[in-house]
């Protein structure tokens, strides 16, 4: 008891927060606010920024491969002590690992990290747990890549091994691609596997306390390479009748046992749809979708996974998801992102948004110059929609992409 015979405050709580996203998105003081806990953030210099305001925030550049950042978590460990450790963003899911087992901080350590980040360990803890995935293999050199073609045949993927948001993601459909890739010479760290014909789907939820409190399905409009045809990309959740819906939850749990799945994480599978109607793993992230999907999926379901992720590794009360089925009261959610072109953008839209946009982020002004699409949640324009079928849903986000693209003007610059 204190002099005044009230009772004694609880002791702060410091936790370590790792942020490379928008304060708008991760507004980690709002969520932590009325409770005794202490944020500590490392960021990045081009989110730093928003959190500002905070007390104590580290900025860096370079953040992606600054080793300064884990320099600096381990100093500050020593100074005041960590009960835990929050990392959102892919480019930290291994870094938050490390750290973790360093520092003794409960959470998920490097090996369950690595499993859900190379994506050949990934692949090979999946088929140990009776999951089925492509033919998969390491590509150390270009002799790697033809053994696999010759056994497997065309078409054929490759990617990093450790990639994130299908950077450097390409689909090797003939030999005339093979051999312009074998001319341009493969990237270190590369994997291939065989391509799988198919509807993509993907599974997103939240493990909180070992235990999966939140999944469901969506689907996507286009695809994860879409920026590199300047195409947009969008998707959307599935209505709860929809046939697939509970084949994907049970294949996506099946999953998660095969994997050495942390007591709490947000996951992200992402699973092939055969046209014989097998299911076929493709992967899965110990993290939130990225491309405004959070938001999208709350609105759907009325569950901000990120919240409550940081609420379950942090020790505070996760939320009981609400009986809200997309499709069931006429309210349906989905997304779609835009990318840049190459050139000088001169022009972004001005009007009303066409009907269902519900929000409309830019990423760009005019007057800035952009290379292209870099990677799938590298956009311009990121919309979150509403609708009342996936049927509406799919046209809306059509005609959304269709306006910002018509209503957004480029100059092409002298090289």
């Amino acid at each position: 008891m204190n002099p005044e015979g009230a009772p004694a405050p609880h002791p702060t709580r410091h936790v370590l927060v790792l942020a490379n996203t928008d304060h708008e998105d991760t507004p980690y003081d709002e969520w932590a606010a009325g409770s005794d806990l202490q944020l500590t953030l490392l960021c990045s210099e081009e989110k730093a920024p928003g959190y500002r305001h905070l007390p104590r925030v580290w900025s860096f550049p370079n953040y992606r491969t600054n080793g300064q950042v884990e320099q600096t978590a381990l100093r500050l460990a020593k100074e005041i002590g960590f009960c835990a450790l929050f990392a959102k963003g892919e480019v930290d899911i291994l870094r938050a690992g490390r750290l973790r087992d360093a520092l003794g901080i409960p959470g998920q350590g490097f090996q369950s990290a690595l499993a859900f980040r190379d994506k050949l360990l990934m692949k090979a803890r999946l088929q140990e747990g009776g999951v089925p995935v492509a033919a998969a293999a390491r590509v150390t050199t270009a002799c790697d890549l033809l053994e696999f073609v010759e056994a497997h045949g065309l078409p054929v993927v490759i990617k990093p091994v450790l990639g994130s948001g299908s950077l450097d993601t390409r689909v090797i459909h003939d030999e005339a691609e093979l051999d312009a890739l074998l001319v341009r010479g493969i990237a270190p760290d590369m994997a291939v596997e065989k391509f799988v014909e198919g509807t993509m789907y993907h599974v997103d939820g939240l493990m909180a306390h070992s235990e999966v409190v939140e999944i469901h399905p969506s689907t996507y409009v286009n695809d994860c390479l879409s920026f590199q045809r300047d195409e947009f990309l969008g998707g959307y959740l599935l209505r709860e009748t929809h046939p697939l819906k509970e084949r994907l939850i049970r294949f996506t749990r099946q999953a998660l046992r095969a994997l050495p799945t942390p007591p709490h994480m947000t996951f992200h599978a992402e699973i092939w749809h055969t046209p014989d109607d097998r299911l076929v793993f493709c992967e899965i992230a110990s993290r939130t979708a990225g491309c405004r999907f959070n938001t999208t999926f709350e609105l759907g379901r009325g569950f901000n996974l990120d919240r409550n992720w940081f609420n379950a590794q942090c020790g505070l009360p996760v939320d009981v998801p609400p009986a809200r089925s997309p499709g069931a009261d006429g309210r349906m959610s989905g997304w779609c992102v835009v990318y840049p072109r190459a050139g000088l953008l001169t022009g972004l839209p001005s009007g009303t948004p066409p009907p269902g946009v519900h929000q409309l982020r830019l990423n760009g002004k005019p007057g800035q110059t952009h290379h292209g699409g870099y990677k799938s949640g590298d956009y311009l324009a990121g919309f979150i929609l509403k609708g009342e079928s996936e049927e509406q849903l799919q046209s809306r986000i059509r005609e959304a992409a269709t306006w910002f693209e018509s209503n957004t003007t480029w100059r092409q610059e002298q090289p």
